[in-house]
């Protein structure tokens, strides 16, 4: 069996030198927090929105709490952008028949971007728990055997069945931690691709006949 040459070593190593890598990293880490965060707003401007109704504040809460979402969305839209390096689509209205206030409103709410957005927000919540967990026990895992020479002796360090007590085991883990750490982290940029596929999908217009908000409100 031939031994792997120099060259094979690098390239198995090379996704730490991708810049690409660490910033799908911080989106994993940053969906998180920031699905909770869309999660209490939506939940409390519904809750609130929706209780008010009866008396009509209601309504303009629930139609700020659509403007949040979009801002928000909007937000999302720019960090797959920049982070996961996705060529997302503006998520314009279509441009209404004349610019009257009516055809402004029903423009947005006609926009199937709208309502995707939402539920995009929504969705991140799950979706974020799942990142982090997933994210936290990779790096959890290698980080662990990476430093099992540092960390055996304060107590014993269990890796699915293997419990690493003894400093020679804590050296092999180190062994097994730095081979394993390359495939761990293409895990994680297959999760990341998914995500930014997923926004991609949920926060892209469809380009046709469509004018940003920003020319819609200049109109106004």
């Amino acid at each position: 069996m031939k031994e792997p040459t120099q060259s094979q070593w690098a390239n198995h190593f090379a996704i730490f030198r991708d810049k690409q890598t660490w910033k799908n990293l911080a989106y994993l880490l940053l969906a998180f927090p920031l699905g909770i965060a869309y999660f209490v707003i939506s939940v409390v401007g519904m809750s609130t929105g929706i209780g008010l109704v009866i008396v009509w504040i209601g309504l303009f809460i629930l139609l700020a709490l659509f403007g949040v979402w979009w801002a928000l969305a909007a937000f999302e839209r720019q960090m797959a952008i920049h982070l996961l390096g996705e060529d997302i689509a503006p998520m314009y209205a279509p441009a209404p028949t004349n610019d009257g206030l009516a055809d402004r409103f029903l423009a947005h709410f006609g926009n199937l971007v709208t309502w995707k957005s939402a539920a995009f927000l929504l969705l991140k919540f799950p979706m974020g728990i799942a990142s982090f967990v997933i994210t936290v026990t990779i790096l959890s895992t290698i980080g662990g055997l990476v430093f099992a020479p540092f960390i055996y002796q304060t107590g014993d360090i269990n890796i699915l069945f293997w419990n690493i007590n003894s400093f020679f085991d804590a050296i092999l883990a180190t062994g097994v931690g730095l081979f394993i750490a390359p495939l761990g982290f293409r895990v994680l940029n297959g999760l990341a691709d998914y995500s930014g596929k997923f926004a991609n999908w949920m926060l892209s217009g469809d380009g046709v006949n469509e004018k940003s908000p920003e020319d819609v409100l200049k109109t106004a």
